[in-house]
């Protein structure tokens, strides 16, 4: 065995260690927390029942506090599980025809777009290898925000688009929103942040993070190109050297 050949399976070694670390630590995190915020919230109901009538409304209200709270930070630790497990989820990478991958997304969308009296187009897009429940989140992200940033009273125009480059897929998503900052083109990529106001949506900031983390496993990238109140455009990229399992 060469040197090179030893290192490559001492890596291997490490790195099946750490994804076991990793997995007792996810364990930790989903047990232990996740219990102490539902015992903070079954408290916090039994007070409020038990003492209905005898509790001041700025009491009820504080009540109503913790288990907002208590809700929310369960809702916080369920997207950074559900983050941090795409690196050790297991991704057989498939033929995915992206044109069915967006017909699916659009059709679970259908009722969210019909509200918004949403206009969307969708050019001709390519076959790629990829995992495609990772893929297919990525378009969700991405046209679900789209539909949900944008000014009140004023429908959502989204167009999709992709072109071949030589060594990768590259696909825009275009829509005529609320936009950004030139501050947040970069921190909306990053775990709970978002680049908006609480007025819109309820989400927690972890949908473009997990999008930049699905590409990056399949070779790609992405970026923004947006002004405040002039919209936004999202540009992924898939590697074309992927291979099927």
């Amino acid at each position: 065995m060469t040197d090179l050949e030893q290192q490559l399976k001492d890596a291997q070694v490490e790195l099946e260690r750490v994804r076991d670390e990793y997995q007792e630590f996810a364990y930790i995190v989903s047990h232990d927390l996740f219990g102490a915020l539902r015992q903070v919230e079954g408290f916090a109901k039994i007070v409020s029942a038990k003492n209905a009538d005898g509790l001041d409304e700025k009491t009820h209200r504080h009540l109503g506090l913790i288990l907002e709270g208590s809700e929310k930070g369960k809702k916080i630790l369920e997207a950074l599980l559900d983050f941090s497990r795409l690196n050790t989820t297991d991704a057989p990478f498939t033929s995915v025809d992206c044109n069915a991958v967006a017909e699916d997304v659009l059709s679970e969308l259908a009722d969210l777009a019909q509200a918004k009296e949403a206009q969307i187009t969708c050019g001709k897009l390519p076959v790629i290898i990829a995992y495609k429940p990772m893929i297919t989140r990525v378009f969700y992200n991405l046209i679900l925000n789209a539909l949900t940033y944008h000014p009140a009273n004023d429908p959502p125009q989204i167009s999709i688009t992709s072109t071949s480059e030589t060594d990768h897929w590259s696909f825009l998503i275009q829509d005529s929103g609320i936009g950004m900052k030139e501050a947040n083109k970069d921190k909306i990529f990053k775990p709970l942040r978002r680049g908006v106001g609480k007025g819109f949506g309820d989400g927690m900031g972890m949908g473009l993070a997990t999008a930049k983390k699905i590409l990056e496993r399949h070779g790609g990238h992405i970026s923004v190109e947006s002004e405040l109140s002039m919209g936004a455009a999202f540009t992924f990229t898939v590697s074309k050297d992927l291979e099927i399992d």
